[in-house]
């Protein structure tokens, strides 16, 4: 669907790949380093998007927006797009968001956990540009909640 959306709205500056926030961060740990099959697995999905994780020290710098030939590497992603489940971000995850982008478009279908990752990391590094709240399950106590952050 994300990519269906994409191609309808013009959209080409933008790579989908759906992986838990766990995984990515697993495989950015340990770019170069003999990994489990879990691992294995997170990287050849970032592989097959054409996405190479690098050490960010290492990486050749190349413009925000590579070119289709170019590999894209941790030092082209510049925005981090974040929908976790209920029990929010794992403390590893908000480390490594606030530390390597400097764009975050965080959803969230639990305000409170919300708070705790904004409260905990986010908002270290980060500043609220943008909110918005969506009553997508009507009648029910139930708010999905964005949130736009940028670098300060």
């Amino acid at each position: 669907l994300a990519q269906r959306n994409l191609v309808l709205n013009g959209v080409e500056n933008v790579q989908v790949v759906p992986m838990t926030s766990e995984e990515f961060v697993t495989v950015y740990q340990q770019p170069s380093k003999d990994q489990d099959t879990q691992t294995l697995t997170a990287r050849k999905k970032l592989q097959n998007a054409g996405i190479e994780l690098v050490n960010p020290g290492t990486a050749p710098q190349t413009d925000l927006f590579p070119r289709e030939s170019e590999t894209i590497t941790m030092t082209n992603l510049r925005t981090l797009f974040m929908d976790p489940p209920r029990a929010g971000l794992t403390p590893a995850v908000r480390e490594m968001a606030s530390q390597q982008f400097d764009r975050i478009l965080y959803m969230s279908c639990n305000p409170q956990t919300l708070q705790r990752d904004l409260v905990d990391g986010l908002l270290l590094t980060h500043k609220i540009v943008n909110v918005a709240a969506f009553d997508q399950f009507p009648y029910t106590p139930h708010l999905e909640v964005g949130v736009v952050l940028e670098r300060r």
